[in-house]
């Protein structure tokens, strides 16, 4: 792929225009609160130097940024600047953990009102299945646009997935595909590859599918592999590049797998594991 996948690679969430369109006020009350912090922070850092140098004032700087420093016996306005691009990487942190607060708060309400399921439902709004499904989707839009903007993938993983609906494993490297914001569980030790993708949903004339996708330690998942809903791949699986699992597959316990649909081409031990090579090298000295 030509594009920085480590920056546009965000979860994949299917938004019908029906539940956009009726639901949109609700989207834009989530971002309002969002970004109320974020408004407040950057008036009391840049407001007093806006007004000195625009000469506008609205007569509400008493508390400032500016003012604290000027009770310390002030600082010169250039070392002030120096700060700004700490200060903006504070900002948008912030930002995103309090965003986080907020996504989470509207997800507790949708999942309260209506649990997530899986199943097989019409792709109509009288199926609550259904209309949650994307409405817990549009909750996680603007949480997930600003994680996947800026080359914080330590964020990704933690806020997209990990404090989310998703758990994955640590020391699993997953920023660089796409991975289902729900009904997925990733082990340990996971390697996903570039442009990989991971879809607990899928579209079928008129229904929609909804099963978990279960992946466990020391997988490794090729370059642009897609695997649909109700996967299982249990430890030690490896997938090469460009594979293609059909959904509800079981693949085998430490099975090397290739193909579009994968098959089978060999099953490996654990002791051919890197893990395992470690331990039994530091056993041996």
């Amino acid at each position: 792929m030509s594009s920085p996948t480590s920056l546009k690679l965000a979860p994949p969430v299917y938004m019908d225009p029906r539940v956009r369109r009726r639901w949109l006020p609700w989207y834009i009350v989530e971002i309002w609160l969002s970004l109320i912090p974020t408004a407040f922070l950057l008036y009391w850092f840049f407001y007093p130097y806006l007004v000195e140098l625009t000469g506008f004032s609205t007569g509400i700087m008493e508390f400032s940024l500016k003012a604290l420093i000027d009770s310390w016996g002030g600082w010169p306005v250039w070392t002030i600047f120096l700060l700004v691009p700490l200060y903006l990487t504070f900002v948008y942190v912030f930002t995103v953990v309090w965003t986080w607060l907020i996504t989470r708060l509207f997800l507790g309400i949708l999942k309260r009102l209506h649990p997530p399921k899986e199943g097989v439902f019409y792709r109509s709004t009288q199926d609550k299945d259904y209309l949650y499904w994307n409405r817990r989707n549009m909750a996680k839009i603007f949480l997930f646009w600003l994680l996947h903007s800026v080359p914080f993938t330590f964020l990704k993983v933690n806020f997209s997935y990990r404090w989310l609906d998703v758990p994955v494993g640590q020391n699993s490297v997953v920023n660089h595909a796409w991975i289902a914001p729900e009904f997925v569980s990733i082990g340990k030790n996971v390697v996903i590859g570039q442009a990989a993708g991971i879809y607990s949903f899928q579209f079928q004339d008129d229904k929609l599918l909804v099963a978990k996708i279960h992946i466990g330690d020391d997988v490794m998942i090729g370059p642009q592999t897609v695997i649909f809903p109700g996967v299982s791949i249990p430890d030690g699986v490896t997938i090469d590049d460009g594979g293609f699992v059909h959904p509800f597959t079981q693949l085998e316990t430490n099975g090397v797998y290739h193909g579009a649909p994968v098959k089978l081409i060999r099953k490996d031990s654990p002791s051919d594991s890197p893990d395992s090579s470690d331990s039994k090298g530091q056993q041996e000295h």
